[in-house]
């Protein structure tokens, strides 16, 4: 199955939603890993440039996107995501197993 990377880049003073939200954000990530689409996620950057890193196992981007777009982050207008196919040469079996 195709790997995914997600970027999220937190948008400029949403240190206090995210903070309000996170409880919620943190489940809804949770429920994806425990289903299996979400195979590792964290923080990214430093204060001055917050973000994180997804990595989704799913058929196409459309499929990922539409995995994500019921984030509480994402649906409050947080943050900017990317979406790209990983080919990974070294570790796709750990990550996908």
């Amino acid at each position: 199955m195709p790997i995914y990377a997600v970027s999220y880049r937190y948008r400029p003073d949403t240190e206090a939603a995210r903070d309000e939200l996170r409880p919620s954000h943190v489940e809804f990530l949770e429920s994806l890993f425990t289903a299996g689409a979400l195979r590792a996620s964290g923080p990214t950057g430093d204060d001055a440039t917050p973000g994180a890193l997804l990595v989704v196992c799913a058929d196409d981007a459309a499929q990922v996107a539409s995995l994500i777009d019921d984030d509480p982050f994402n649906q409050a207008g947080l943050l900017d995501r990317t979406i790209r196919e990983w080919r990974l040469f070294f570790g796709a079996e750990r990550l996908v197993g």
